[in-house]
């Protein structure tokens, strides 16, 4: 027990004089002190919450146990891997086809590169994917809604893009 908690009937009764240390007596004190007794709980229950959500993190490992503790407590199955990236090889934009080029005499040939535009529109496809077993999208707790609130609470904040794949 850490010296934060409190036990609020043993407080009320430990308090209480000798004299005073009957069952109504008691249970009336109780009844006065339920409210706080209340408050306390709300907080208790915020502070669990609140060092869960502390403990973990948007490494992969951290963001599996986080989504297996929601979705699959039992048998573990939700894990992240990685995506094939495809090399993108900027030559030209689709208006430039057949562009003209003049060299000069000391030139060699010319290198076509992507503006930065081009760039953040094209996206280079998904950071990850989140592989979610067949029988877990199955179960009534399931909703993908929830598994990408979970995911985008953690995630680290340059993997923009991800999947959600069943297996």
């Amino acid at each position: 027990m850490s010296f934060w908690q409190i036990v609020y009937e043993d407080l009320v009764k430990d308090t209480t004089p000798t004299l005073l240390r009957k069952r109504k007596w008691l249970a009336w004190l109780n009844v006065l002190v339920s409210p706080i007794k209340w408050q306390y709980d709300a907080f208790t229950a915020y502070r669990n919450y609140t060092l869960y959500l502390l403990s973990h993190n948007g490494q992969v490992v951290s963001l599996q146990a986080v989504l297996n503790d929601a979705f699959d407590p039992i048998d573990r199955q939700i894990y992240i891997d990685d995506t094939d990236f495809p090399e993108n090889i900027w030559l030209a934009l689709d208006a430039e086809l057949d562009p003209v080029w003049l060299p000069l005499d000391g030139e060699g040939e010319p290198v076509w590169l992507a503006t930065d535009d081009e760039v953040a529109n094209a996206g280079s496809g998904p950071a990850f994917k989140v592989r979610v077993p067949v029988a877990v999208s199955l179960l009534p707790i399931y909703s993908e809604y929830r598994l990408r609130g979970l995911v985008d609470t953690y995630r680290l904040a340059g993997k923009s893009i991800y999947v959600v794949v069943t297996f």
